[in-house]
């Protein structure tokens, strides 16, 4: 079955279903899924669409969590200096939602990667 098609259910879902946080988050994961298949300007498109998901569910820590790993995925296909507004932009992540682990250990991993390389 295509990711597409999936992700299209899913935000039907979201749609119908906006206080069900369950479903929100399922809609979240599989924006990060389909964005770990996607071209760099899908990822935008699709990272976008996570950080509005994310804006609206504030306190939902695995929606938080997916929006760091979009992120992260389009860190991945990014060239400088696009990079490191999408490192910054995981750093603030991580600082507003210093209790959740995923999320620091996914803007940790993305510093190391990159610093390592010397692109930040």
């Amino acid at each position: 079955r295509d990711i597409k098609v999936t992700v299209e259910e899913l935000r039907s879902l979201a749609a119908a279903n906006e206080g069900n946080g369950d479903v929100q988050t399922a809609y979240a994961n599989g924006l990060v899924n389909l964005s770990s298949r996607q071209e760099l300007r899908d990822i935008k498109v699709t990272v976008e669409e996570l950080r509005s998901l994310a804006a609206a569910n504030e306190r939902n820590g695995a929606i938080q969590a997916a929006y760091a790993k979009g992120l992260f995925n389009l860190g991945c296909e990014q060239e400088l200096p696009e990079i490191k507004g999408t490192v910054e932009e995981l750093g603030r992540l991580a600082a507003e939602n210093a209790e959740n682990a995923e999320i620091r250990a996914i803007y940790t991993q993305i510093k190391d990667i990159f610093s390592s390389e010397g692109m930040l």
